[in-house]
């Protein structure tokens, strides 16, 4: 069924999106909101994953659109909408249901692919409110600037040069400027029980099965076994782990 994704999307990501989607089961044990908000995380996730730029556009208009029609094509969603029966047929011996299609002429709202009306679009946009609320953080965090720090406080440096004033032989204070020395290199093998919890940890609270997993973080399902037991993987399987839990190599060594 991949017809039901986005074809503007590459085959790549589509792919990923599909195995993602299919990990979501709509039952007794979910609800559709739970599920359209498990849908909207993995178009997100797997777009941001995939170096694709995320604008407010996409949050709020494309991501929804594409998660509904997945939605109603697994049948988590009634359409066309539908609303109390205005007549009632006049015979009997048939069971009726107290619901009737509301008419194409009163679906006067473009969501996606489908004609809606306003109450319809709305019902299902408050279903991804959460959603939507924790990408535009992630999203702000990321494009934030990083704060600047000087080596001395504004206090300090007052104080010294206001000395350099009353001697000027004193040289004259400045902020130092630190070395760029790069980013720290990892070594070749990573070995990090606590890491190792920390995914363990994701993956029991994420609906996305082993399986996909390994497949977005680029190795096999025996591989993260060995991780989880050894605590030991190699450092370019362990970036691509990170990768797939949307945090940086460093965030998932950090101790506690």
């Amino acid at each position: 069924m991949k017809e039901n994704l986005p074809t503007e999307l590459p085959e790549l990501l589509r792919l990923k999106i599909r195995a993602g989607l299919l990990q979501i089961e709509h039952s007794g044990k979910k609800d559709t909101k739970t599920c359209l908000d498990e849908a909207y995380h993995v178009f997100a996730r797997v777009l941001s994953q995939g170096g694709v730029p995320i604008s407010a556009r996409v949050l709020k208009k494309n991501i929804p659109a594409w998660a509904l029609r997945w939605a109603i094509e697994r049948k988590w969603v009634i359409y066309p909408p539908q609303r109390l029966r205005q007549q009632w047929p006049n015979f009997s011996g048939k069971c009726i249901s107290s619901h009737e299609s509301v008419p194409k002429e009163e679906l006067t709202v473009k969501f996606g692919d489908y004609m809606v009306t306003e109450d319809y679009k709305s019902q299902i946009m408050v279903m991804f409110e959460v959603a939507i609320a924790h990408w535009e953080a992630v999203i702000a965090d990321r494009v934030a600037p990083a704060p600047k720090v000087d080596d001395a406080p504004p206090k300090a440096a007052d104080e010294m040069k206001q000395q350099h004033a009353a001697n000027p032989t004193m040289r004259e204070w400045s902020p130092a400027v630190p070395q760029d020395v790069g980013p720290k290199r990892l070594p070749s093998t990573i070995s990090s029980p606590l890491a190792a919890r920390r995914m363990e940890s994701y993956l029991e609270s994420n609906p996305m099965k082993r399986s996909a997993f390994a497949v977005q973080a680029q190795t096999t399902d025996r591989t993260l076994r060995s991780f989880r037991k050894t605590g030991k993987v190699r450092t370019d399987i362990f970036k691509n782990i990170a990768k797939a839990m949307d945090i940086t190599p460093e965030a998932l060594l950090k101790p506690d």
